[in-house]
């Protein structure tokens, strides 16, 4: 079975490719903006000569359009997922070959901040025990009902309408996953989602 790692870096794909068609339209302003500042600092760490900038920016521009026709192709989710794993791949090896020693090391720990971030919302979720078929099914279901509830939190519906299709969502959520995991994983995911709210409803009391 792979490691609960790579459920992460699908998710950070999915979310990389999601943010990228969906232009930020599903952020909150507060992450919009914290993304702007991590990016801002990567950059003035990575201190690319205009040479570089020039090549960095071509890289990025051909990656881009790339993801841009998988996320449009009519492949399944699990064919757009290899397909954007080896689009990244290809970047980053090309980034490898453009970056000195030091300004590549400066890229990969900027890649595991972001899956370090990746790892506040998947956490707990290693106790499920997920087989290798399941990870990034399971990352893929995930990220997809979260990119619906961070839409639905920035609607302008009312209360009333934001929390029945909130309970749509959920409900909808909870099924794929039913059919998904085993009965016992299942009742672990279950419980993983109580503590969550628990602990939400602990941090609003403070």
């Amino acid at each position: 079975m792979k490691t609960f790692k790579n459920i992460l870096s699908i998710a950070i794909i999915l979310i990389s490719i999601n943010n990228l068609i969906a232009q930020g339209d599903t952020l909150s302003k507060e992450q919009k903006e914290n993304i702007q500042v991590e990016l801002e600092q990567y950059f003035e760490k990575l201190n690319l000569t205009e040479e570089q900038k020039t090549s960095y920016n071509q890289i990025s521009k051909v990656h881009k359009e790339q993801l841009l026709l998988v996320k449009n192709s009519q492949m399944s989710q699990l064919e757009k997922l290899k397909e954007v794993k080896r689009i990244q791949s290809d970047k980053d090896a090309e980034l490898k070959k453009l970056f000195s020693e030091e300004q590549y090391k400066i890229h990969q720990e900027f890649k595991e901040k972001q899956r370090n971030t990746m790892m506040e919302n998947f956490l707990g979720y290693e106790k499920l025990n997920l087989t290798e078929d399941q990870e990034p099914q399971f990352a893929e279901i995930t990220q997809r009902y979260r990119t619906q509830m961070q839409a639905l939190k920035n609607s302008s519906k009312s209360k009333l309408g934001k929390y029945k299709e909130f309970k749509s969502i959920q409900n909808a959520k909870d099924s794929e996953m039913k059919n998904l995991l085993s009965k016992d994983q299942f009742k672990t995911y279950k419980e993983i989602q109580e503590e969550m709210k628990e602990k939400i409803m602990e941090n609003r009391k403070k």
